[in-house]
């Protein structure tokens, strides 16, 4: 197998070489406009998706705990990726994303 950086950290993509079959991988972005009034309802539907899917897990005295959707989603940009993940997913099984970010890009007057 042959491979440079994962795409996570530069901006290039990466080619892997796994007997004759090649991957790439492919950049997705989405800008989305969010009102700061609506922030509690995405968390909320965020939380729902998660509590219904397939969770997070970690360990804890040596045993497998599932993680909380309240701990797991705290805020608007953890919601957004949940709510994105599972979409692409459902969307696209057969692929496997290798990473999703969210931030603030910049305020919208509005």
């Amino acid at each position: 197998m042959r491979c440079r950086a994962p795409s996570w950290l530069v901006e290039e993509d990466y080619t892997v070489i796994k007997g004759a079959m090649m991957l790439k991988n492919y950049r997705i972005e989405i800008d989305v406009r969010v009102d700061n009034e609506d922030d509690a309802a995405i968390i909320d539907l965020a939380k729902s998706r998660y509590q219904s899917g397939s969770q997070a897990w970690t360990e804890e005295n040596g045993n497998r705990v599932s993680v909380p959707g309240d701990e797991f989603i705290q805020d608007v940009e953890s919601a957004l990726l949940e709510l994105i993940e599972a979409a692409f997913r459902a969307a696209v099984p057969i692929a496997e994303p290798s990473a999703f970010r969210c931030g603030p890009i910049s305020d919208v007057a509005g």
